[in-house]
């Protein structure tokens, strides 16, 4: 099938045999340039199909999604998954009505997921290896002020500097979190 030759070959088979022949495949954006995230549309049905090259979305999926109990129905249903040596690829479920916008800022619903996504993983280690740890470090300090001419930077270094250790406790690791709380990325089952 042409339109999803791009796809591994069990992908590609899982999709035909569960959902049929597919009508449209639309490239979506927000993933990384090295992956690719498509809908996937069939006469009834439609999926989300994401191709990563690192594995932290596709762990998530398959090795921490079911440690959230009542986080877990804000969670695409995971459908299938296929790992290779050098890519990971998931096929997930469409959660096809957006949150409106009017729900953008400090909605109740989400505000609760969110609450109970910290609540279920505070205290506890993230069950995968090589996860992103955000961090506010020297590099970024530098960094930022490469951007600045030398006399602009030399009046901000010591500013900066004092910000960056005094935001230390930002950083530490409480629960898990990627702080994606992008309101195009939600979505509502009804």
């Amino acid at each position: 099938m042409k339109m999803l030759k791009q796809f591994p070959k069990n992908i590609q088979q899982f999709l035909l045999e569960s959902y049929g022949k597919p009508l449209l495949k639309n490239k979506l954006n927000g993933i990384k340039a090295e992956g690719g995230c498509y809908r996937v549309d069939f006469s009834d049905y439609s999926v989300i199909v994401k191709q990563m090259t690192r594995p932290q979305e596709y762990l998530f999926y398959n090795e921490c999604s079911h440690y959230l109990k009542e986080f877990s129905k804000n969670i695409p249903d995971l459908y299938w998954s296929y790992r290779d040596e050098n890519e990971y690829w998931i096929v997930i479920e469409n959660i096809t009505y957006a949150l409106p916008k009017d729900r953008w800022q400090a909605d109740e619903q989400v505000l609760r997921a969110l609450f109970l996504f910290h609540k279920e993983t505070w205290g506890k280690g993230v069950p995968i290896e090589d996860f992103y740890i955000l961090k506010w470090d020297n590099q970024m300090t530098n960094r930022v002020l490469e951007l600045y001419s030398d006399k602009a930077s030399n009046k901000l270094q010591p500013m900066l500097i004092k910000v960056q250790e005094e935001s230390q406790q930002l950083f530490k690791s409480h629960c898990w979190i990627n702080a994606d709380t992008n309101p195009t990325n939600w979505g509502i089952r009804k």
